[in-house]
């Protein structure tokens, strides 16, 4: 079994009837016998109600990306941002269009059930879960990534033979180290039973860490996205329109053999980097995970040394949620916060 794992995709300010795939990576996706996305905004016409600083929405168009994908996570911080109405056209249009989905629902059982596919004798399992829009009981939402019921749900499908994949939505954005908290999550993730992690959310590339003989690719960078959607004057510009394409072939109980393919995303369409563009793209991706095998007091060090990068980011997201919603919104999303977030602050601080 083939399977493709694509970053972020998110159609708001592009055309999805226009943005295309090159050929050259179309024949990547045509030979796999299934692609999968993290679906990063909602694709209905309801008008936005959430209190986040940036909000997105696409129409539901199955454009030339959509009609590649056969599976996709829906678990992130923009799944609600048009509220419950948004999250219910798009699991609407998705089920129309035959694309699985998993990690957001309306109710804690509907967003833990996982996107199950078989070929041949292997039987595959995604499960969706972010740190942001948890869902509990009732409360429309996403699997949150500290949830014990997702890793209850890792060991029951291991038990059942599936090879499981955890798709994540973590850390931090723009930068390309994996925060402590993170690793500790795939850790337990892999101890449950879970066969591969492949995480999003940071648009751009971080690297790969073997845990137990299985393989943590903790963030994809983009696959679809209109850099002028995010805070691009942040960081630096062309790392926002690059990202890895991971073919994963699993052929029984084996370890599956993983290849991370370089994609550039162009005017109007995204495509397999060559030349130059490849070889930073690849070097990117070992620098990123070279850290990663770094003793774990070393590795901290090296992480909260980006503090700055994710503070600068976080300080421009409230200024702008003020703006638009006043002191309220930012009080509303204290609970949100996590030690690793408080702890990112201090070394900000301590730093020169």
């Amino acid at each position: 079994m083939k399977v493709v794992f694509t970053g972020d995709i998110c159609l708001a300010n592009l055309d999805p009837r226009r943005y295309g795939l090159a050929p050259d990576l179309s024949d990547r996706l045509e030979g796999a016998d299934l692609v999968v996305g993290n679906l990063e905004s909602p694709l209905t016409g309801a008008a936005a109600g959430s209190d986040q600083p940036l909000r997105f929405r696409q129409d539901p168009v199955a454009g030339p990306v959509l009609r590649r994908l056969g599976a996709v996570t829906l678990a992130n911080n923009h799944i609600l941002d048009c509220g419950v109405a948004g999250l219910r056209d798009t699991v609407h249009f998705l089920e129309q269009e035959g694309i699985r989905h998993c990690g957001a629902g309306e109710t804690l059982r509907d967003a833990l059930r996982p996107a199950v596919v078989e070929s041949g004798n292997v039987r595959l399992a995604l499960l969706g879960c972010s740190r942001w829009c948890a869902t509990r009981g009732r409360r429309p939402g996403c699997v949150s990534d500290r949830s014990t019921a997702l890793t209850r749900e890792i060991r029951r499908l291991k038990r059942e033979g599936c090879f499981v994949v955890v798709l994540p939505h973590w850390n931090y954005e723009y930068v390309h180290l994996p925060s402590p908290e993170s690793r500790r999550l795939a850790r337990r993730w892999i101890r449950a039973g879970a066969d591969l992690v492949v995480g999003s959310h940071p648009h751009v590339v971080q690297g790969v860490e073997r845990i137990a003989e299985r393989a943590v690719y903790y963030s994809l960078g983009n696959f679809v996205f209109y850099e002028g959607s995010l805070y691009a004057d942040l960081v630096d510009y062309s790392r926002l329109k690059e990202g890895l394409l991971l073919v994963v072939t699993i052929a029984g109980p084996g370890r599956p053999r993983c290849e991370a393919v370089p994609v550039l995303l162009a005017a109007g369409e995204t495509r397999c980097a060559q030349g130059a563009d490849r070889e930073r793209i690849e070097r990117c991706f070992l620098e990123s995970s070279q850290p990663l095998q770094e003793p774990w007091g070393r590795y901290r060090r090296t992480f909260y040394a980006r503090a700055r990068t994710i503070t600068a980011k976080e300080s421009r997201a409230l200024r702008d949620l003020a703006a638009r919603g006043g002191i309220g919104s930012i009080l509303r999303r204290l609970p949100r916060a996590r030690l690793q977030d408080l702890l990112i602050r201090w070394h900000a601080m301590r730093r020169p």
